[in-house]
């Protein structure tokens, strides 16, 4: 098997209990209905609340991860606002991609994000007192992940979260830039 066969990349136990906390506190509890550029019917595709952070520190310990479970060897240069997003129950996210690795940004006054494009996205579990919310790429069986767990992949999979059927899920996700895929 080579490097890109890989589905996903799963780190276990990447992040500690107080870590994860310390995550969440970052929301101050405000957290906004998750939208989708240019989608009207919403409801139909996501239910879920984010709030957006963009910490130093914690691009630093993503990147130590990153670097590691980038087995694709893509070029990555950057990553997006981290977010933090809240499924409360019956929440969920349908089957969607977060990017194609070929349209690259228009933002001449954002450095870090202008020419590239999404490259590899990452959702780390910051909790598991919940039920449901498994985490699924297309045509695959869904992944019960644990409290700390980061999963990676590249940003043109399909992938979903379930609903959720009891509790509430919160997880930190972002997203890897860097020069179109060849």
């Amino acid at each position: 098997m080579s490097q890109t066969d890989y589905l996903y990349w799963l780190i276990p136990n990447a992040l500690n209990d107080d870590l994860c906390q310390q995550i969440l506190n970052l929301s101050n509890g405000k957290f906004e209905k998750a939208q989708i550029q240019d989608v009207e019917e919403i409801d139909k595709i996501r239910d879920s609340s984010i709030v957006w952070t963009n910490e130093k520190w914690l691009y630093d310990i993503v990147f130590d991860y990153v670097k590691k479970a980038n087995v694709w060897q893509m070029d990555i240069t950057a990553a997006e606002n981290m977010q933090i997003t809240k499924y409360a129950e019956k929440g969920f996210y349908n089957f969607h991609k977060d990017g194609s690795g070929f349209s690259p940004y228009n933002y001449p006054q954002n450095k870090a994000l202008h020419n590239n494009t999404r490259k590899l996205s990452m959702t780390a579990l910051l909790n598991d007192d919940f039920k449901g919310g498994e985490f699924q790429f297309y045509n695959d069986k869904p992944i019960k992940m644990n409290k700390g767990d980061i999963i990676f992949f590249p940003s043109f999979e399909f992938h979903r979260v379930l609903p959720i059927s009891e509790g509430v899920r919160h997880s930190l996700v972002t997203w890897f830039v860097g020069p179109t895929l060849k």
